[in-house]
């Protein structure tokens, strides 16, 4: 199935069902990472998102160390670059994410196993790190004949477990709800959004 087509289907089951999700782009989640995040939070001048951001800045870059990152690459990212996301609920804020089968990886699982006691988390962390477990002989290898900047070739695990820390710790920094993610194996996103229907929209309070 094509990139997105899973997401998409979510989407669409959504709106079909009355709940609008749109399209997910914030200027503070850009290809300069956290250090990205950091520049925008001191553009905005509030002392409490500093101080959040702060915080998160430290975990992501430790994050990004533990995982092999090149520490030469972030600074020459563009920060005009958005990462781009799933979904943005936007009367309650909330960010939602469609994570498939290559979202579980050894690397996802030692970035979680990173996160702070202090994190809202939006998801079922203990269901997130036995799905890695279970998943990590399979989707360690996905794509490793693709190329990224801040770990070459065969760095796309490291990669999205890198984007997925910040996009979990930055939201609540900047003051959004926890991030909703909703595990997909089967590339059925409509089927993904019947299943968990009753307790997304209990947590969007839709």
């Amino acid at each position: 199935m094509a990139v997105g087509e899973v997401a998409k289907a979510f989407g669409e089951a959504a709106s079909a069902d009355g709940l609008e999700l749109e399209d997910q782009l914030l200027p503070w989640l850009n290809q300069q990472g956290h250090i990205g995040l950091e520049a925008i939070a001191q553009e905005k001048g509030d002392g409490e998102i500093l101080e959040r951001v702060a915080a998160v800045a430290e975990v992501c870059d430790k994050v990004w160390f533990r995982l092999g990152g090149n520490p030469e690459v972030l600074p020459t990212c563009r920060v005009s670059l958005p990462l781009v996301g799933d979904f943005l609920h936007r009367p309650s804020g909330t960010l939602i994410e469609i994570d498939e089968g290559p979202h579980f990886t050894s690397s996802r699982l030692t970035s979680l196993e990173m996160y702070p006691s202090w994190a809202p988390i939006g998801f079922h962390m203990d269901e997130y790190k036995a799905a890695c477990r279970d998943h990590a002989d399979e989707f360690d290898r996905y794509r490793r004949d693709v190329a990224t900047r801040g770990w070459g070739i065969g760095g796309l695990p490291q990669e999205r477990a890198y984007h997925d820390t910040l996009r979990d710790l930055a939201a609540p920094a900047m003051g959004l709800p926890p991030v909703i993610r909703i595990p997909v194996f089967d590339e059925d996103g409509a089927g993904a959004y019947e299943r968990y229907r009753e307790w997304l929209r209990a947590e969007l309070g839709a």
